[in-house]
């Protein structure tokens, strides 16, 4: 059976104020009104401290499904990211009607919160309701949000950002709280190096990215998310431009008569830039890249505006200039409509910032480079380790004679690996 929960409402429907179960003592404000709605409460006493909670809009493919957070060591299921609609006691999924306990433990501390802490987050829907058929709490919600939510007992604060970050990286966009944060999704990208790495000049950039992103997943209209995150990617751009700049001025073809004008818009110009920071973003994660394509090549047909065979970027590009240009009339789109180019440019935003390793050095400019760094790390590793068993081998026999060709096989040892490092070295600098 349904628990009716009282919430109390301002008269203008804004804001959750306060909870009340089962007649509760509470102190009614005159300013706010009670509505009763229905929702599934297993345990209406669940403690929320106990457990770490986050408002998230999912991934269109991922509205009407509960998922469970599973620890890739071990295989532990520590959380679970539930839809609004599984808290209506009359969905079929409805964690209620689930035999498994945790399950009601969890959706119990996801609803608490979300009743106590939704409205006030600006998740309530807006529009009229007929109060006195006793609406659902997925009818009083913004149908496109989900909470995700982790036991502490499980999990200390560290595992914790990292899950939510993983969150982030899979589509979900925070729809409250803590916002993305470069220098900690550095820390967690699986590379050994840290966001303190970065010069101080490129910090600011990365800060401007990070403020950017976070504004974009705040947004609750399709062209202001499409738009905040392409000031991400613009941001990233004077990265690009930088080291553009850099091919421009050490090429030999400004010297023999090559037209400077043309050589220098095609280096500098703002597609250009985004053309390279998308074709990075496809070492990171491809697909992502790939359905950035078909969901903005789908939307350019919806608009009379065929893409042809036209790359990820140039389709990015032709989508920004339609909003930027106001050659679409973006103000009547939705969400469901607009949400896979969010989705995908959200995915690929992100793979932009997790490809940076270290600075704008390592912003290569094709494949081919890329693969040619990757032989030439792969070399050094190799020329490491000999080095290193000629150097263990010279010391296990000193003093047993041999000592000149020992020395002589560990400096051309030496000589090798210098040489590998230069190289790589050489290219990164171009």
């Amino acid at each position: 059976m349904a628990t009716i929960i009282d919430g109390l409402f301002p008269p203008e429907i804004a804001a959750v104020s306060r909870l009340e179960f089962d007649g509760g003592n509470v102190e009614i404000d005159t300013r706010v009104q009670v509505v009763s709605f229905r929702c599934s409460l297993p345990r209406p006493t669940e403690d929320l401290t106990r457990f770490t909670v986050w408002c998230v809009r999912p991934p269109v493919s991922a509205e009407s499904a509960i998922f469970p957070i599973v620890m890739p060591s071990g295989g532990r299921t520590i959380g679970y990211v539930f839809p609004i609609a599984a808290f209506d006691p009359d969905s079929s999924y409805c964690p209620q009607n689930s035999p498994k306990q945790y399950l009601q433990i969890y959706s119990s501390a996801a609803l608490l919160w979300l009743v106590q802490h939704g409205g006030g987050n600006q998740h309530l829907r807006v529009g009229q309701l007929d109060w006195s058929a006793d609406p659902s709490i997925a009818d009083l919600f913004q149908p496109d949000l989900s909470i995700a939510v982790i036991g502490r007992e499980v999990v200390d604060s560290e595992t914790a950002e990292h899950i939510r970050l993983a969150l982030e990286a899979s589509g979900f966009f925070l729809a409250e709280g803590p916002q993305f944060s470069f220098e900690r999704f550095r820390q967690v990208s699986g590379s050994s190096i840290k966001a303190e790495q970065f010069s101080a000049a490129l910090k600011p950039i990365f800060s401007t990215a990070e403020r950017f992103l976070m504004l974009a997943s705040r947004q609750d209209t399709p062209e202001a998310s499409f738009l905040f995150y392409y000031q991400v990617i613009e941001s990233l751009s004077d990265i690009v431009l930088d080291r553009l700049m850099k091919k421009v001025l050490s090429s030999a073809s400004l010297a023999s008569g090559y037209d400077l004008k043309t050589r220098v818009l095609d280096y500098t110009s703002e597609s250009t830039r985004v053309t390279k920071l998308v074709e990075f973003a496809k070492f990171v994660d491809a697909s992502a890249v790939e359905s950035l394509r078909l969901a903005g090549a789908a939307l350019l047909n919806s608009c009379n505006r065929a893409p042809g065979e036209s790359t990820s970027a140039k389709v990015l590009y032709d989508v920004r200039n339609l909003i930027v240009h106001n050659q679409i009339p973006l103000a009547k789109a939705d969400w469901n409509a607009f949400r896979p180019v969010i989705d995908s440019l959200h995915k690929v935003v992100v793979a932009m910032l997790k490809g940076f390793p270290v600075g704008p050095h390592e912003l290569l400019d094709s494949a081919e480079d890329l693969e040619e760094v990757g032989l030439l790390r792969a070399a050094i590793a190799n020329a490491r380790r000999l080095h290193d068993e000629d150097v263990r081998w010279r010391n296990s026999r000193a003093g047993q004679g041999g000592d000149e060709w020992l020395n002589s096989r560990v400096q051309a040892s030496s000589d090798r690996l210098s040489k590998l490092e230069g190289e790589l070295a050489s290219l990164l600098a171009l």
